[in-house]
């Protein structure tokens, strides 16, 4: 009880001071703490008593003393029986043994922590209030101790009337302002901070407790609602919940089952059948007691006149280690295992929908990656083994089919996908959920429609096509002031920092289009960043690919350029007996020569603005080639001879960069992942160090989760370009990988294999990052993935005239005899015949599955089924306690 008298109250303390500050009679309360555990039941009914006499203090103070009694005491049953007269809720949290909250591991941050998220929802960080802002010519007289504090200086807030008003809504703010006439610095925030005490408590009927962090820094404010408080905010706010199992058996029916998944049937909340409807899970918490928060006060105002330093969900342990175990396999036992289908319910209950369908994306491309790594892994063998006296030309044949099974495999997914989205928006009611959407903090509302908002959506989209443009020329630019050894390493940095800078661009981009929920922020930054870096991701291979060798051709008389191409790098095919004036290597070279007749040649010639400097058919004797030189060379044998057959430096070169960009690709995503685990892991090790002690020696408590979350909030939130990853680039990051795979693996299979067991690992990562490191972000709704569709349908087509093109182009295969024109219509009929498989994949694949369709119908059956039940039960209630009664028995007299 001791400890009840020293904690910090709903206002803000001054630093240091260890003096009770409950505004609350606390000594029946410790004289009925104490009773109860030393004299038994007979004192415990008098601690009841004086526990109901604190009421009338208020409720936000008796909810604080309680919580921090339950947190200090050894109680047993009774504590419980104190946490249900209270209202605090514990349910949510198994941590709370015997009434008493244990201290629990955090994992990857190398100490326990006190687990103290019962009761709370929604978190406001206080600062200690800081001093006023200094005028000008004023010195700041804060000494060291308060510098390296989280107190800021307070901004200048203007009118303290005006300002008072921005921050509450709607009335919430009492209209006797008289007292703010003079009202600057710490007596301005005083007030604020009162009066939003009494908005959360008394107007919008909350639960409010608090407690100060290890450091005394800061105060935290738990935030939540009780069960009935949460029932009229479903109700006023309409609410969409879905129908438990107890309706479905009330009506005779069951929960109809697609694909090993529930598809419940979802109504708008209505008190008088709540048990008709599931209990709420802690995401509906938060977002019902945001909304209601949201109608009283403005909370980016709060943040930006000091008030608060800033506000995130509460994190619940026991739900964040039912997920650790599913998602990421702690302890790393389960790390090489796939990701179950079912995972993304657990998900979707703890972060939302918004959240819940990355992870049911990136899930699903992970459990469609065996059979391309598979595929990749058959290639490989062929490669490295040459079974059954397999030659180059059959390797790049399998090669070739690995490419077409990788494409066909690209359109299956995306429809795949397709489906599965849209079966989650059915069975999660996600259309429309206007509870779930999070404004943009910087949105300014009379702005909307104006000439400056026009003029910022054409500006935006003048800066892409000026930076495309740069992007060109800068890649061009490589191959004329770089050594082609060093070439690969720098189109790689080079490609990473040009990704870096649009990335930037792009966010600045989108804040001046003015979007008003978050939902439009990211869908306009998806369109602004995927394609322009998957530009910047895929024109530097398509440049080695295509333009590079014709336009780092050489011209003049073959006499003198065969010694040339001959000599030009280390081959082998001086062991294979093959001289620069043998037949195969004059064949070899007419395979190299750009000629008049050849479309593709010229067309590249033309975009490039390259000119040659001989004529190509020139006088006899005479002409240009590709600037490619044999490197790894075999003999094979065709219908008409023996035939040289080459990997030439411009496939190898393009194979090195392709390798190097994925894999750097790779390792810098993960990076991102793992540095802010170990930044947070110093920063909460150095924050427990530091306030083991005060001046005095005196101990002070301990570490405890919602602490923990608040370092994460301030180092890692879950926002664009913050270290804790945002929803956008997350998804980037696994469609930049999918582009890359499905346009150039025909290159590189071991890409896939690489791929998939990468990816495996990030996908694991991520999982520990969202649960361990980021911030628990506002459970955001959402209604589908549209934008990220678009994305992928433009990187099927790609890979569809990538495959055509390399595989005549740059693989070595039989096609090589061809006419050029006659490749030009192979390569036609290549990407015709894909294209109708994706019109096919369309047609058939229009509709939703039977099984979602016969579970809809289900649903609907059920909730009419259901109404007619309530109706039923209505009438026979009116029939009983209908306004006329033909017979009422007075109690007097006979019967």
């Amino acid at each position: 009880a001791q400890a009840v008298s020293t904690q910090a109250s709903a206002s803000t303390p001054k630093r240091k001071s260890r003096s009770p500050r409950l505004a609350i009679p606390l000594m029946p309360l410790q004289w009925g703490a104490s009773g109860m555990l030393e004299n038994g039941q007979e004192m415990w009914k008098s601690a009841q008593r004086d526990l109901a006499s604190t009421l009338e203090a208020g409720t936000s103070s008796l909810h604080h003393a309680t919580t921090t009694l339950l947190e200090s005491s050894p109680g047993g049953e009774q504590m419980k029986e104190i946490a249900a007269f209270a209202g605090l809720d514990m349910r949510s949290c198994t941590s709370v043994h015997n009434g008493v909250v244990s201290r629990a591991p955090l994992p990857g941050v190398g100490f326990k922590a006190k687990i103290d998220d019962f009761d709370a929802s929604i978190i406001f960080v206080l600062p200690i209030i800081p001093p006023r802002m200094p005028a000008s010519g004023e010195v700041d007289c804060r000494d060291d101790e308060q510098e390296g504090s989280n107190s800021v200086l307070l901004p200048d807030v203007g009118d303290p009337r005006s300002a008072a008003r921005r921050v509450f809504l709607h009335g919430s703010l009492s209209e006797d302002l008289e007292n703010l006439d003079m009202a600057l610095g710490e007596a301005y925030q005083q007030f604020l901070r009162t009066h939003l005490e009494e908005v959360i408590v008394q107007k919008c009927g909350l639960r409010l407790s608090s407690f100060e962090s290890i450091d005394g820094d800061v105060v935290f404010w738990k935030i939540t609602a009780g069960e009935a408080q949460l029932e009229q905010l479903a109700e006023k706010f309409h609410y969409v919940m879905p129908f438990s199992a107890n309706a479905y058996e009330e009506v005779g029916m069951s929960v109809p089952i697609v694909h090993g998944v529930e598809m419940r049937a979802h109504s708008k909340f209505a008190r008088r059948h709540a048990a008709d409807f599931e209990k709420f899970r802690s995401m509906d918490v938060i977002r019902l007691v945001t909304l209601e928060l949201l109608q009283h006060v403005n909370l980016n105002e709060l943040r930006s006149q000091g008030v608060i330093a800033r506000w995130f969900p509460s994190a619940k342990y026991d739900e964040m280690m039912k997920l650790t175990e599913a998602l990421v396999g702690w302890p790393f036992a389960g790390y090489l295992c796939m990701p179950g289908e079912r995972d993304v319910d657990h998900v979707r209950s703890y972060f939302g929908e918004e959240v819940a369908v990355f992870f049911g994306v990136f899930g699903s491309y992970l459990r469609w990656l065996p059979c391309i790594a598979a595929s990749a892994a058959v290639v490989v063998c062929i490669a490295y083994f040459r079974p059954f006296g397999a030659d180059l030309v059959m390797v790049n044949t399998a090669h070739a089919i690995f490419g077409g099974i990788v494409i066909s495999w690209g359109i299956l997914f995306c429809y795949h996908l397709e489906h599965l989205v849209a079966r989650d928006k059915l069975r999660w009611c996600s259309d429309g959920n206007t509870s779930a959407e999070v404004q943009v903090e910087g949105y300014r509302p009379e702005q909307r429609g104006s000439w400056k908002q026009s003029l910022f959506s054409c500006g935006g989209k003048a800066i892409t096509a000026l930076f495309l443009a740069v992007v060109v020329v800068t890649c061009g630019s490589l191959s004329l002031y770089v050594p082609p050894k060093a070439s690969s390493a720098v189109q790689t940095v080079v490609t990473l920092v040009l990704s870096t800078i649009w990335g930037k661009i792009a966010k600045r981009i989108v804040e001046f289009e003015n979007k008003r929920t978050q939902a439009r922020f990211n869908q306009s930054l998806t369109m602004r960043l995927a394609f322009v870096k998957l530009f910047i991701f895929l024109f530097p291979l398509v440049r080695l690919a295509f333009i590079a060798p014709v336009a780092q051709h050489r011209c003049g008389p073959v006499d003198e350029l065969r010694p040339l191409y001959h000599d030009f790098s280390q081959n082998n095919l001086q062991e294979l007996n093959i001289s620069a004036n043998s037949v195969m290597f004059a064949d070899w070279m007419e395979i190299r020569r750009i000629k008049e007749s050849n479309f593709v040649d010229y067309t590249i010639l033309f975009l490039a603005g390259i000119h040659l400097s001989d004529s190509a058919s020139g006088p006899s004797g005479a002409g240009c080639f590709r600037g490619c030189y044999p490197k790894q060379c075999e003999r094979v044998a065709t219908d008409y001879g023996e035939r040289l057959r080459c990997k030439d430096t411009c496939f190898l070169m393009l194979e090195h960069s392709l390798n190097m960009l994925y894999i750097t690709h790779i390792l810098c995503t993960i990076v991102n992942v793992v540095l802010p685990m170990v930044q947070l892991r110093w920063a909460a090790q150095a924050e427990v160090k530091k306030a083991q002690h005060d001046e005095d020696g005196e101990v002070v408590t301990d570490y405890t989760l919602l602490q923990f979350q608040e370092k994460c909030h301030a180092l890692a939130s879950y926002e664009y370009q913050s270290r804790g990853g945002s929803y956008v680039e997350d998804f980037l990051e696994v469609v930049l990988g999918f582009g890359v795979l499905v346009c150039f693996s025909i290159v590189s299979p071991w890409m896939a294999i690489i791929g998939f067991f990468s990816q495996l690992i990030e996908y694991r990562l991520l999982a520990f990052r969202m649960l361990w490191v980021t911030c628990r972000p506002f459970p955001a709704g959402s209604e589908g993935i549209s934008e990220w569709f678009n994305v992928l349908n433009v990187i099927i087509y790609v890979s569809i005239g990538m495959a055509s093109l390399l595989l005549v182009a740059v693989l070595r295969t039989g096609l090589d005899s061809w006419m050029p024109m006659k490749k030009l219509l192979f390569v036609l009929g290549v990407m015709l015949s894909f294209i109708a498989l994706k019109v096919v994949m369309r047609v058939v694949c229009h509709e939703q599955p039977t099984e979602v369709i016969e579970a809809t119908d289900v649903n609907h059956e059920f909730k009419e089924a259901l109404r007619l039940k309530r109706a039923q039960g209505a009438s026979k209630q009116e029939e009983v306690h209908g306004p006329f009664v033909s017979r009422v028995q007075l109690g007097v007299g006979g019967r």
